[in-house]
Parts: C-alpha cells; structure tokens; sequence
C-alpha cells in the first residue's frame, strides 16, 4: 500500500516531464559516481608548516666578525657587526631584512683594551672587556635549518658553514649568521593555524 503511494505522484506527472527527469538522471548519475570515485583517491591535504628562511644576505669583506648585536632607532631597524679585535663595528640597517644595506663603519674609542658590545639601545650602547660565549661563537662551527614536519624522519634543509656569530631580534622572528664572508638574515615563517584562518574567513563573510 505504501508503495503505491509512493509511485502515485511520479505516475501522475506527465509523460513528457517523466522522461525528462529520467533522461537527467541518466547523466547526472555517472558524473556524480566518477566525482566521488576522484574524491577517494586524493590525498588529504597536508597541514601548513612552520618554517625558518633565509630572506637577505650582505657581504662584509672587513673580517671575521664575532659579535652581531640588533637594535632600533626612530623607526629604523640596525644590527651592529662587530669585528675580532673589538675595535670596531659595521652598522648594517635590516630595516628590510631582504634590502639590507651598511650605513657606516665605527671605530671604537681608545682605551688601551678591545671592547666586545653586548647590549645597544640604538646610538648607545653596552661594551665589556671580554665577550661572553653566549653572544658570539668562539670559533667557527656549523648551523643548520632543520624541519621536524614529519617527526619520524627529521631533516637537514640547510647547512651554514664557518659561522663565527649569532645574534637574534625576537621581536621580529629574525636571527642573523656571520660567517668569513658577510652576514645572512633568516625570519621564522610560523604557520597560519587552520582553525584561525576558518574563523577568520568566517567572520569577513558572515560578520560573526
């Protein structure tokens, strides 16, 4: 009984609008079919990942350099490139960590022993007698980009060889290599969390 009910509407149409509905679901059929057949064999996709770049390189010809210390000044953002005998410095503006480029060269005052800068508030600045090892590699070594995506398999991106400084502005995801040659500039990419970006699209579509 219930499945005469069920047949009565359709028996009920027209002829001409039944064979159209057949006719359309005998093409739409094996496109829905061959669509959802596609979507099985497509691999899910991955999550974004953090990451570590290198965005600017400069070249310091002076000398091995063994101190990298950053700083602000006005709107301006500087990194101080000191040199082995700590009696001078090359101040570099990282303002655009891709364009960086030197403004000038200093040379320490004379007062009979090197000083190793430690500290600058942008044109002043904090210098010791000796430079600890936490500012400044004691000699060259190796630094690596490594990327722990995949947690079973971690890799090596990127290898900098001969480094003899560090320095980092936290501030702005940045850390600076010195090696023999000059100085690379490298930003931490974190990634963009999924559920943030969801939110947010929701939010410029809907208000809410």
């Amino acid at each position: 009984m219930r499945t005469q009910q069920f047949m009565q509407p359709t028996s009920a149409l027209p002829s001409g609008l039944r064979w159209t509905l057949i006719a359309a679901l005998t093409v739409l059929s094996p496109i829905a079919l061959a669509k959802e057949k596609s979507g099985a064999h497509k691999k899910p996709q991955s999550a974004p990942q953090d990451k570590i770049e290198v965005v600017g390189r400069i070249a310091l010809p002076a000398g091995p350099i063994t101190g990298l210390v950053p700083t602000r000044h006005f709107s301006s953002d500087y990194l101080y490139a000191e040199y082995g005998a700590g009696k001078k410095a090359t101040i570099i503006d990282v303002t655009k960590p891709d364009q960086p480029s030197v403004v000038t060269n200093l040379v320490y005052p004379a007062n009979g022993s090197p000083d190793s800068i430690i500290a600058v508030a942008g044109t002043s600045a904090v210098a010791i007698g000796e430079q600890p090892s936490s500012v400044a590699v004691p000699r060259p070594t190796s630094v690596r980009i490594m990327s722990f995506a995949d947690f079973e398999n971690p890799k090596v991106l990127r290898e900098f060889s001969g480094v003899t400084a560090i320095g980092r502005d936290d501030s702005r995801g940045l850390i600076f290599l010195a090696d023999a040659a000059g100085v690379w500039i490298l930003r931490k990419l974190p990634a963009e969390d999924p559920a943030v970006e969801a939110a947010y699209s929701n939010y410029v579509l809907y208000n809410r």
